[in-house]
């Protein structure tokens, strides 16, 4: 588990290619002046599920993991995260696929969590940025 993070995650990181992809066309929309702290997401991915009390993966969610078969994304709009808490907004863009939520529900139903969101939605994060700059 990173020591950043109270809890671990489960996530679909993109491959090489479609990483460099994503980054050279995301970029364009958020300007150099509006990141926040570490600003454009390095390692582009969907997060399943976040908040696992594990630091490793039980052997039950590993067999999830390695038998599941391979599926696609879809990007949808571009749209922000805001949340009070916080002092950044979140430039992201909708990931359509119903593997996701089958994936969560997997997960849900083999280890220990704390749900830390409301709502499931999936997307890959495309920078931080300092709040109310990029009402998308």
């Amino acid at each position: 588990m990173d020591k950043k993070h109270r809890f671990s995650t489960t996530q679909v990181d993109f491959p090489d290619d479609t990483s460099r992809a994503f980054k050279e066309m995301t970029k364009p929309l958020v300007s150099e002046k509006d990141l926040f702290g570490d600003g454009f997401e390095t390692g582009p991915h969907v997060t399943i599920l976040y908040g696992i009390h594990e630091e490793q993966p039980s052997p039950k969610i590993v067999d999830i993991i390695e038998t599941y078969p391979r599926f696609s994304i879809t990007l949808g709009e571009v749209s922000l995260f805001s949340n009070d808490d916080d002092p950044f907004d979140v430039v992201k863009v909708d990931v359509i696929s119903n593997d996701l939520f089958i994936l969560r529900s997997e997960f849900l139903n083999n280890c220990h969590y704390t749900l830390t969101m409301p709502e499931y939605i999936p997307h890959a994060t495309i920078a931080f940025v300092k709040k109310g700059t990029n009402d998308h």
